[in-house]
């Protein structure tokens, strides 16, 4: 059970540790190894697309889930009495996150009740009737981390957008599990993912998927000489 976190396979293992005894052996701070990082970048960024759908070029590379939640709630551009919706089943790092956005940016933070819901038709009735004229952005997850249950993405997306609303997805539970598709039937603005859950990757490897119409409005959370 890879939910949390469990062993990888010793294809993983056997990738970092040739990986550091090139960087070791090639120099860590060398001109040859950050040309070589480049090139493992944009390979990743490459298999990225092709595992989970959409253009490579929408792929940061993150540490985990609750990074890449937070590089889009603290790059979004809030107004104070903006409002922020979450769901009653969200990770609390993710929660922890929205609390404190809440409190720098006087933003109206309400959690709707997804627990009580039993199918997709009643998840769906519940996110939209707590939507409101104010509401920016939507943050839920694809799969349950708390029941296991599968919310219907596509339908719930299309929905806040028709309300004017941005939708952040925790892909903590669904990548790896389910086959997605970015780019198109899962496709929502932002969908955060983690490597070291149901994907058998390391723990310190996720990723920020940005839907190309959404890069026009997020700005930089972290900036840094390696960015």
């Amino acid at each position: 059970n890879f939910g949390g976190q469990g062993t990888f396979p010793n294809s993983s293992v056997d990738a970092i540790v040739k990986t550091f005894e090139y960087v070791q052996q090639t120099g860590p701070f060398s001109p040859a190894i950050f040309a070589w990082l480049q090139e493992q970048q944009e390979a990743t960024r490459q298999a990225l697309g092709q595992e989970l759908g959409g253009e490579p070029s929408c792929f940061a590379l993150t540490q985990n889930v609750t990074e890449g939640c937070n590089i889009v709630m603290w790059g979004l551009d809030w107004q104070a009495g903006d409002h922020l919706l979450l769901t009653d089943c969200e990770h609390f790092g993710v929660i922890h996150a929205a609390k404190q956005i809440q409190r720098r940016r006087k933003l109206e933070l309400t959690f709707c009740p997804l627990s009580r819901a039993e199918n997709s038709a009643q998840m769906l009735d519940v996110v939209v009737k707590a939507l409101r004229p104010s509401t920016r952005l939507v943050v839920l997850s694809h799969v349950l981390w708390n029941t296991g249950q599968t919310l219907p993405v596509s339908e719930i997306v299309a929905a806040c957008h028709a309300a004017g609303a941005l939708v952040l997805v925790d892909g903590a539970q669904s990548a790896g599990a389910l086959q997605l598709d970015l780019g198109g039937k899962d496709k929502a603005d932002f969908y955060a993912i983690t490597g070291h859950k149901w994907m058998c990757g390391p723990e310190g490897v996720g990723t920020l998927y940005v839907d190309p119409a959404a890069l026009e409005i997020l700005e930089p959370t972290f900036v840094g000489w390696r960015g």
